[in-house]
């Protein structure tokens, strides 16, 4: 299984050059709680997650997702809030590739380049969804065994055979 069938994409990304606030607001906009951070190329120099974001703004002046946007008088940029060394996978990577780095690293998201194009996402809510249909293939082959299984004679019939 290949990544790229479950990835998330397009991804939400955002530049490196943008408001803390701006991104969280993005962020909550979109119901996500990372994003790709991109350099002027377009390429993945980072990730930033709704928690380092938080922890870099005054209380008062964490935005809303919704109503007027006022920035608060202390708002870093994302680039000084964000995580530098980020692991990425590729859409070819096999999805136990992606597992086994989430798992290393205790990260719940990756990037998905291309190249340094950032093409999507795969989170830990993806991998549920690969966890959900492998069950759900699983049950299936259980059921089919079931329905095909023949009944094996009681111990008196056995008997009566020999």
């Amino acid at each position: 299984m290949k990544v790229e069938r479950w990835m998330t994409s397009p991804a939400i990304t955002v530049p490196g050059d943008v408001p803390a606030s701006l991104a969280l607001r993005k962020m909550l906009e979109n119901e996500i709680r990372r994003l790709p951070v991109l350099d002027e190329e377009d390429g993945v120099i980072g990730i930033v997650t709704d928690r380092d974001l938080r922890g870099a703004l005054p209380p008062h002046g964490l935005p809303r997702a919704h109503g007027p946007y006022t920035q608060p008088e202390h708002d870093p940029l994302v680039r000084d809030c964000m995580r530098h060394a980020v692991a990425v996978v590729t859409p070819e990577d096999d999805i136990r590739h992606a597992v086994s780095l989430m798992h290393d690293l205790r990260i719940s998201g990756l990037p998905v380049v291309r190249g340094r194009e950032c093409v999507g996402v795969i989170t830990i809510t993806d991998l549920l969804e690969v966890l959900m249909a492998a069950l759900d293939l699983a049950w299936n082959e259980v059921n089919e065994e079931i329905r095909n299984h023949q009944p094996r004679p009681s111990a008196g019939q056995q008997e009566s055979h020999r």
